[in-house]
């Protein structure tokens, strides 16, 4: 009886002191189903999406759809990176193309001459005769020009629109450039001049809302990599504002060292180095994935959570 009792105690104390050792609690069957049901329903839609997205290409190559969905699901899993980690990858060498293109696309949107011609656009439109809403005459106008760049960017493509557009604007404000000096008014009259200035601006602003206005922003949303996307459009966000801020401060500084013609010279020569710097840096995103995209940057050598040396790869 007593060594009964004794075992009794001995039982008793392992369930109770032991409690370390006891087995974690099991997630029932069901919850587990579920989960996975959710998760193959999600792979599903997701795999559908692809299909439509690519077309006859994922009939033809159905491997390549396989592996893309993988990278998918790969990149789903790095976005979980906690946000101080996100903040020192910027600082890697493989980002610094995609953040300089999303800074500078952000910089030239500001400093190519679009605040410099809106400034000046009450007095062409009053010279010409418009007096009445000339504000909202030129903000009807490029809504118009926005819709139309939404209704084709898919077609004609982000980097062909943005390379156009900035051509146009260096060939306008050098236009308005020339009819500051005196020859063009030896040449025209007042009357034909403030029409030509009207006209040109209006050439103007199509371009811009072709080009640099709604496609910079287009583009900050595509061209960086999962890993950095949040940080990186933030820090291009941040750069857009910060410089529209220093253009709104400086400009008419700059108005009274230059001139009105030599403003325009100034940003003309600014816009014709957004174009070479939109050929030489900027890429074709329409039509690819943003997989793709991250491959165009060089995500190949990225690693992932897959990988061992993670944390030895941040800076």
């Amino acid at each position: 009886s007593s060594s009964g009792g004794g075992g009794s105690c001995d039982s008793d104390g392992a369930g109770l002191g032991g409690s370390s050792d006891m087995e974690p609690p099991v997630t029932p069957p069901a919850a587990l189903a579920t989960a996975e049901q959710q998760r193959s329903a999600g792979y599903v839609r997701a795999r559908a999406a692809l299909v439509r997205a690519w077309g006859a290409r994922a009939t033809r190559h159905p491997v390549l759809v396989g592996e893309e969905m993988s990278a998918i699901a790969l990149s789903a899993r790095e976005a979980t990176l906690s946000a101080s980690a996100r903040l020192r990858t910027l600082g890697h060498r493989l980002y610094y193309r995609p953040l300089a293109v999303g800074l500078l696309l952000m910089l030239f949107q500001q400093i190519t001459g679009q605040p410099v011609v809106m400034a000046g656009s009450r007095a062409m439109l009053a010279a010409a005769g418009v007096t009445s809403r000339p504000d909202e005459v030129v903000a009807a106008f490029r809504l118009l020009v926005t819709l139309l760049t939404a209704a084709t960017v898919d077609v004609a493509g982000r980097r062909p629109l943005l390379l156009t557009g900035a051509s146009g604007m260096v060939t306008t404000l050098a236009v308005l450039c020339v009819m500051q000096l005196p020859v063009a008014a030896a040449m025209a009259t007042e009357e034909q001049l403030a029409l030509a200035g009207v006209a040109t601006m209006a050439v103007f602003l199509a371009c811009f809302q072709l080009s640099w206005g709604p496609i910079s922003w287009l583009y900050c949303g595509e061209i960086f990599p999962l890993g950095i996307r949040g940080p990186a459009i933030a820090a291009s966000n941040a750069c857009g504002f910060s410089s529209s801020l220093a253009v709104t401060l400086l400009l008419p500084s700059l108005q009274r060292l230059l001139g009105v013609g030599g403003t325009y010279a100034a940003c003309a020569a600014v816009c014709l180095a957004a174009v070479v710097t939109a050929h030489a840096l900027v890429p074709e995103t329409c039509g690819r994935s943003l997989e793709e995209i991250e491959l165009y940057w060089g995500g190949d050598r990225m690693p992932s959570f897959e990988t061992s040396s993670f944390s030895d790869w941040l800076p």
